[in-house]
């Protein structure tokens, strides 16, 4: 399970730097399935 702080962290994080920084870092895949996750 999630916090309520690291999601918050986690989506502010990809919408500051895009998600070309977040490719940039090796963890797009982890990433874009817990943001899916997340933003549905």
């Amino acid at each position: 399970m999630i916090s309520e702080t690291a999601r918050t962290a986690v989506l502010g994080y990809a919408k500051r730097r895009g998600r070309n920084a977040v490719i940039e870092h090796g963890i797009v895949q982890p990433l874009d399935k817990a943001g899916m996750a997340l933003a549905s």
